[in-house]
């Protein structure tokens, strides 16, 4: 097969993969998808393709304006390998918990897939296994659900646009002072921490990464050189020392009380690495070295009358951390 037919293959491929079967999609639509994958066609080039697909009896357009396209329900021609159940599962799991974190292109890069993963699942009707699965799991969180701040028109798209293709950002910024500032940034990481989102950046005029949370962004903008990223950076690091946190810099050893029932947790899923447990019985005695920071303090603080601070000494610095409140 010749290079040009490969080619034309590929793009035929893809575009019917995309198309959806429970709902219509829209040439735009479907060339959006393309170009985020590295398949660029005119517009123009994507309807006539989709209308040699609708002459083959793959998908069928509504005669609207635009026309929108969906797969014919029965057509199996050309339809991508089909997927098992656990990947079905697994794709539809994977939409619901990193939507959020991915960048808007990716998201509709794999829309195509997605929506496989469903078509695969619904044939079977509700009682499959595979398909009670996806409401027998659930992620969950030891604080209370806070309901997540609104993040400013268009700041989503650009942040992850940006922090993909490594190019520098303009930010205008609210702190929680109320004070206003306008950023030069390096964009190096993205961190959901609860119901809000931060972006780790390399500020003009910082020593240290500064996160920025999002919904604090009142305007955004891109540049179009994209820079070299810093290959010391460690976003998971950066947040295990605090960055994210309100962190001092500092490094304590925190020795706590705590009873029995309350602290039993603590025993199994260790607050560090160098935790040292003494059982007195009615209650446990914890040493644990960790980042300072408001997270630690409101963690010791949740637990009421429960635990007991017994002392906490500062033993080190975490050096890459900012330590200014965003």
């Amino acid at each position: 097969m010749s290079s040009a037919n490969r080619t034309t293959l590929k793009f035929s491929l893809e575009l019917l993969r995309r198309v959806p079967r429970s709902r219509k999609a829209t040439a735009t639509d479907l060339k959006r998808q393309l170009d985020a994958i590295g398949i660029v066609r005119t517009q123009r080039a994507v309807r006539m393709q989709l209308d040699t697909l609708a002459e083959l009896g793959e998908v069928v357009g509504d005669g609207g304006r635009p026309i929108g396209y969906r797969r014919v329900a029965k057509a199996r021609g050309f339809a991508a390998s089909q997927m098992t159940e656990q990947e079905s599962v697994l794709l539809m799991l994977a939409q619901k918990l990193l939507a959020s974190l991915l960048p808007p292109s990716l998201v509709q890069a794999l829309d195509g897939y997605f929506e496989q993963a469903r078509r695969e699942l619904d044939p079977f009707g509700d009682d499959t296994l595979a398909k009670q699965w996806l409401s027998k799991v659930h992620v969950s969180s030891e604080l209370p659900m806070l309901i997540p701040p609104p993040i400013g028109e268009g700041v989503m798209a650009t942040v992850s646009h940006a922090l993909y293709q490594n190019l520098p950002l303009t930010i205008d910024y609210r702190h929680g002072d109320g004070t206003q500032s306008r950023n030069k940034g390096k964009p190096l990481g993205l961190v959901q921490q609860g119901a809000r989102m931060y972006l780790v950046c390399a500020v003009s005029g910082k020593a240290l990464p500064y996160p920025f949370a999002l919904h604090r962004m009142s305007k955004v903008t891109a540049a179009k050189t994209p820079f070299e990223r810093p290959a010391g950076f460690d976003l998971k690091r950066f947040d295990d020392e605090g960055g994210i946190s309100f962190a001092t810099g500092r490094i304590v050893k925190v020795t706590f009380r705590i009873r029995r029932k309350a602290g039993m947790h603590v025993t199994e899923s260790p607050l560090s690495a160098d935790q040292v447990v003494v059982d007195e019985g009615g209650s446990f005695l914890f040493t644990a070295t960790h980042p300072e920071s408001l997270r630690l303090d409101r963690w010791l603080g949740s637990f009421g009358d429960d635990l007991e601070v017994v002392e906490k000494v500062v033993v080190g610095d975490a050096a890459g951390v900012c330590h200014e409140r965003a």
